[in-house]
């Protein structure tokens, strides 16, 4: 990657991983906190760092009532238990060789003593039957014949599914329950296809209100011309998620006290939402690229931090919609520097777009020099992120 030492900050990231059923209904959480070494990102000092924040970051579950798995160094085990526990839910997912699994097991017990549950790698060792854990945890796909989830054991949760396909073999095993890995940030694309109406109609939407052209007019007319947008968007402006003087009663007042970028913003969001797209996980992960893209930009002090919020935003548009970015993007008319980014992750959108989904998935670039985030506490940044994504989507929904 080419990664200098000099640009990569002392301070860890956080990786979240949705965790599915078959139906493709989120059923709990994967958490892992890591170190910006590359060379050695998988630490007991990050997983400190990360508990030790959440305990901090607010009293409320960050990751919602689900069941959330924290992946835990075979070697923190000991120290795991001084540490406050900051989540609802007890569950370890442990790293480590059967020699790393054999050493702990007096604080494995006594975890099981404290009410914590654990699940296991696959291949742990010849005695891994002897174990009881929640899950079993494999890579990818497992013999429809694999009957280790049966009743007799642990069932299994799959990981590291790349895309809709995999996920589709890995269904055919009865005994696996749990499904991760990257597969639904991707479209399903089978072959070049047309859009439905309904969706043609959204894109359609989407455009007019990002087209770089309009100004605060055209925006409040094109707002305005749609019922069901206008009434959801006053009602998003006048929840407890925002803060106002005085009840937003028009497009026109909203403009005037947000600004122009946001209101098209979050007026997209609702476009957005209104799509028929599964799983509904799409959105919220857009709605988190985009305001850590925004806070970053802030940060560093970059011009128009909230169009990087909508880059964020439509990263996820080739999921949401099921088709290659490429076959929508151009009806939309964003601005060249948008478009780069959304397509090669280049230009300055690009590249801290770039970084999001790279530290999204626990393997942030460090590469990219012009991007100072040493000062940044990055970990802290995320899960402030993470937070305000649960409350803004909570609000959608009531909607």
């Amino acid at each position: 990657m080419g990664e200098s030492q000099e640009n990569i900050p002392s301070c860890g990231v956080l990786r979240r991983e949705p965790i599915f059923n078959r139906e493709l209904e989120m059923v709990a959480t994967a958490l892992t906190f890591l170190s910006c070494d590359p060379q050695s990102p998988f630490t007991p000092a990050a997983l400190e760092q990360g508990l030790r924040l959440l305990n901090e970051v607010t009293e409320d579950p960050v990751f919602g009532t689900l069941p959330t798995v924290v992946d835990v160094p075979a070697q923190s085990l000991d120290a795991l238990l001084d540490l406050p526990w900051p989540l609802p839910t007890k569950i370890l997912r442990i790293k480590g060789g059967k020699t790393a699994i054999d050493d702990y097991r007096g604080s494995l017990a006594t975890l099981a003593q404290q009410g914590f549950e654990y699940i296991l790698d696959r291949g742990t060792g010849p005695g891994e039957m002897e174990l009881k854990p929640k899950f079993w945890a494999v890579k990818g796909k497992t013999s429809a014949s694999d009957t280790t989830g049966s009743p007799a054991h642990a069932p299994l949760w799959s990981t590291q599914i790349d895309t809709r396909e995999e996920f589709q073999g890995c269904v055919e095993n009865p005994s696996t329950t749990w499904f991760s890995g990257r597969f639904w940030k991707r479209p399903e694309v089978k072959a070049q296809r047309s859009l439905p109406a309904s969706q043609v109609g959204s894109l359609r939407l989407l455009a007019q209100l990002q087209n770089p052209d309009v100004d605060v007019n055209d925006v409040e007319r094109i707002i305005s011309c749609d019922t069901t947008l206008t009434y959801k968007l006053l009602k998003l402006l006048n929840s407890a998620f925002f803060v106002s003087p005085s009840r937003v009663e028009s497009i026109h007042h909203g403009v005037n006290f947000f600004g122009l970028q946001r209101i098209k913003n979050w007026a997209t969001v609702i476009v957005m939402n209104s799509v028929d797209f599964r799983p509904r996980e799409i959105l919220p992960l857009g709605a988190y690229r985009a305001h850590l893209a925004e806070t970053l930009a802030q940060a560093l002090k970059r011009p128009n931090a909230p169009q990087y919020y909508l880059v964020g935003l439509f990263s996820v548009l080739d999921a949401l919609f099921d088709c290659e970015m490429e076959q929508f993007i151009a009806p939309l008319n964003l601005h060249e520097e948008i478009v780069r980014a959304l397509l090669v992750h280049e230009g300055p959108y690009g590249e801290l777009l770039k970084w999001v989904i790279s530290a999204e998935d626990g393997k942030p670039d460090w590469s990219d020099v012009s991007l100072p985030l040493q000062g940044l506490d990055l970990m802290r940044l995320q899960l402030e992120a993470q937070i305000w994504t649960n409350e803004f989507c909570h609000c959608l929904r009531g909607q």
